[in-house]
């Protein structure tokens, strides 16, 4: 079975730890400033460049080291090549963090998707279109 590289990223596996990223990440913006609020401009700056940008990959690596939802040819990958738990808990993190850090662009595309092809969508252009 021969199969691409970027399979992995476009799988059904790979659509629901990116949404599961985005989910978390959204949360983590709406309540974060409930919780703490940065008093000066540098805690600003590093909380929209440091944390922000860091927060995705993070939360795929913990979410795809945990949760049994990985794609069938990674699964096969890790079955020959990792020797331990902890081997195998690292890969799929290393996938998870790879997916969390497209979370953003997989979630637009999903969107757009959606609102391109579903049928109630193209009812409304057609619609508006007359």
């Amino acid at each position: 079975m021969e199969t691409n590289p970027i399979d992995i990223f476009y799988c059904w596996q790979a659509v629901v730890t990116a949404l599961m990223v985005y989910m978390l990440t959204q949360a983590f913006k709406t309540l974060f400033p409930y919780v703490y609020t940065p008093k000066t401009e540098k805690g600003k700056v590093f909380y929209k460049r440091v944390v922000l940008v860091i927060l995705p990959p993070i939360l795929g690596f913990i979410g795809s080291a945990f949760v049994p939802i990985h794609p069938e040819i990674l699964i096969s990958y890790v079955a020959e090549h990792a020797n331990s738990k902890f081997d195998s808990m690292m890969i799929y993190g290393a996938w998870g963090a790879a997916v969390g850090q497209f979370a953003d662009y997989l979630y637009s595309k999903i969107k757009k998707f959606i609102n391109d092809y579903l049928p109630a969508n193209i009812k409304d252009r057609e619609s508006q279109a007359e």
